[in-house]
């Protein structure tokens, strides 16, 4: 067998191998890249065919040789197969027609000219280099630049890709460098320099058996079909076929018979092979996806212990340091802290509290009992001081929070402190223990005593004179000292009123004085409430006149009598009705109603003055407080009015809430108990 017959033999095999391929893929594929692949082996099929048309026929060799040039169209589909699989899909039907056109035109040009292959020889080698054509090496020109472009989409798509889809990436970079440089060298370089290697033209094929074989393995593993079964099948088909072909090559009926028995066992045998294959294949990728689960969650597991680690690490630090801070601040902290856990033991003292307590280390873990709310008589029987307690509120859920003040003495001084008590809370609510704030409040409350008393012993001093400059320059205004004319008496009434005023701030003064030292006494009695009303409305209605207002009162028939403070609570109803003259524009209304049931009396004053800025409503009560608005207006007052009433009403065990919009007018109501006697 000569070197002709044997490289005919082999490009038929690569042909035949082409078209397996082809069917294989095309029937196994199930992606459109595997689609556009099988065109490639297609057209190298087509390719080898034509070169073992060139070897096996000795007629119309020149036709064969020059059907050859149908390799252009495994160059355009092998672009088209590279934009589909690195996403260069723009312009996609475009870049085919153009491609498949090129490869066309050459074929064309090939068939129809003497310009690609003029001649060959009849004689092996039949391609000599006599046989090249002056367009010969011009249309070797395509296939050389479309590999190159080719290689350099696929090289710049693996830099960019990871995982699964760069290791496919490899297998075609990989199988196409193999066929470029052996196709390049074989087909284009080396006849161009050297004649001898025309003989090779051929080479390519054998080339592209390589770059679709690795090609083809990388579809086939991204789709799940294991090289196995396709080995297995090739297998089964190809002695399948030769004993197919044998069936006709026997010479006589009876081993033709033996032969088609052998050929049908041989198909069953096969069927039970690729069943058993399929089979085998399915259990290993059972394991391979069990094991591959197992493997990721490992590696997820790892990763998340490794980041729970991390943030327990960075939690515990962060912990750490806030409790420093906290320790710190509550360690520099000028006044005594005290802190329970939330088993109601003391676990942190600061060295204020040690130092004003004389608590030591051994009072750590002491226990606080919670029948007794945390309050000081318990606190007491732990810190070493005496205590006096001052203010305890009589509702225990209240008293858990409510401050607390508590006096000792040192060295013949009194202390004073204020106890707050605080919830300790972690960052999502749950509750970790308490905290008892010891606020010294004896610098302040000797200051407020001093001030008190100042507040006193000047309103008394002042009150002799002031009464005494009443009486003169009432008497002067009685004429007692001689006629005045008009312009005297008008100066000298100017006169009276201002010391009137002062007079009044005086006692006002006297009287927050006198509730704050505790001795702002009342004498409870059963009292007609109308008297109160008709006292309190006389006094007004003067000044409610002269501004042109109408005071208008609504209340039942008759008022019961209610034990109250007579004269306390004219004052109340005086200052309530005079604000609302005051503040009201003229021609306004004022209204009064009264009402009474079983338990208590209730009066509301209704105005429809200037009001009050929502931001001042919390400080209305508050001594010596005036809204903006009203100060704005000038209007004579002292902020002092509704302190006072404020703790009239309460002494008298009653309630008094205010409302009001600013430019709309106020409303104040309160109430007294009518029977319940006072505590």
């Amino acid at each position: 067998m000569d070197l002709a017959q044997l490289r005919s033999i082999a490009l038929f095999a690569v042909a035949f191998l082409n078209i397996i391929f082809t069917f294989l893929i095309w029937l196994k594929g199930k992606s459109r890249e595997a689609y556009y692949l099988g065109w490639i082996t297609f057209f190298s099929a087509l390719y080898g065919l034509s070169w073992w048309a060139v070897f096996f026929f000795n007629a119309n060799r020149l036709f064969w040789a020059r059907t050859t040039w149908c390799a252009t169209f495994i160059v355009s589909a092998n672009m088209i197969f590279i934009y589909y699989l690195t996403g260069r899909t723009k312009f996609f039907k475009l870049k085919l027609i153009i491609w498949h056109g090129l490869a066309a035109a050459i074929l064309v040009v090939s068939l129809a000219t003497p310009y690609v292959i003029p001649i060959i020889s009849d004689q092996y080698p039949y391609i000599i280099a006599q046989s090249a054509g002056p367009l010969n090496q011009l249309v070797r020109i395509f296939p050389v630049v479309g590999l190159l472009l080719g290689l350099y989409y696929l090289v710049k798509s693996h830099g960019r890709s990871q995982g699964h889809q760069r290791m496919r990436l490899k297998y075609f970079i990989s199988g196409l460098v193999i066929y470029f440089i052996g196709g390049l060298l074989f087909g284009g370089i080396l006849p161009l320099f050297f004649p001898k290697f025309f003989s090779y033209l051929d080479a390519p094929v054998y080339f592209s058996a390589v770059w679709l074989s690795l090609a083809s393995y990388a579809i086939i593993k991204k789709e799940l079909f294991d090289i196995k079964i396709i080995l297995t099948e090739l297998l089964v088909s190809l002695i399948g076929l030769i004993l197919f072909v044998q069936i006709f090559l026997m010479e006589n009926l009876q081993a033709k018979i033996a032969e088609l028995a052998i050929f049908i066992l041989f198909c069953f045998i096969g069927y039970l092979l690729i069943r058993a294959t399929y089979r085998e294949i399915a259990k290993e990728r059972e394991a391979e996806k069990l094991a591959s689960a197992l493997s990721d969650l490992n590696k997820t597991l790892e990763k998340k212990v490794r980041e729970k680690t991390k943030q327990l690490r960075k939690s515990v630090s962060v912990i750490e340091e806030e409790k420093n801070k906290t320790l710190a601040i509550v360690a520099n902290f000028t006044d005594p802290i005290i802190v329970l856990n939330k088993d109601y033991k003391i676990s942190v003292i600061n060295p204020a509290a040690r130092r004003v307590f004389k608590m030591t280390e051994q009072d750590l873990g002491q226990p606080v009992a919670m029948a007794d709310k945390f309050s000081m008589s318990n606190f007491s029987r732990i810190i070493k001081r005496g205590f006096r307690i001052n203010q305890i509120k009589e509702n225990a859920e209240v008293l858990e929070f409510a401050p607390e003040e508590i006096i000792f003495e040192e060295n013949g001084q009194e202390l004073i402190f204020k106890a707050i008590t605080a919830k300790v809370l972690s960052a999502d609510g749950e509750r970790l223990g308490i905290m008892k704030i010891f606020y010294d409040l004896t610098r302040e409350k000797m200051i407020d005593r001093l001030k008190s008393e100042f507040i006193t012993i000047a309103a008394h001093q002042l009150r002799t004179p002031l009464s005494a400059i009443k009486w003169i320059i009432n008497m002067i205004l009685q004429g007692d000292a001689g006629r005045l004319n008009l312009e005297q008496q008008e100066m000298l009434g100017k006169g009276y009123a201002s010391n009137e005023r002062i007079i009044r701030l005086v006692d006002d003064l006297l009287n927050v004085s006198h509730i704050e030292e505790g001795k702002f006494g009342l004498d409870f009695k059963k009292n007609d409430f109308q008297s109160v009303l008709d006292t309190s409305l006389a006094n007004v209605l003067g000044l409610a006149e002269k501004n042109k207002q109408q005071v208008i009162v609504k209340k039942p028939e008759s008022l019961p009598a209610v034990f109250i403070d007579k004269g306390r609570m004219i004052m109340v109803m005086q200052n309530l009705l005079a604000n609302a003259i005051k503040y009201s524009p003229p021609g306004e209304k004022i209204e009064v109603e009264i009402a009474a049931d079983k338990k208590n009396l209730e009066v509301k004053i209704k105005d429809q003055g200037v009001g009050i800025p929502q931001k001042d409503l919390p400080k209305i009560f508050s001594k010596f407080f005036r809204a903006a608005n009203v100060i704005k207006m000038e209007t004579e007052g002292t902020g002092l009015g509704l302190f006072i009433v404020k703790n009239i009403i309460e002494k008298h065990n009653g309630q008094i809430k205010l409302t009001s919009v600013e430019g709309k007018g106020t409303e104040v109501v309160f109430s007294v108990p009518i029977n319940k006697p006072i505590k």
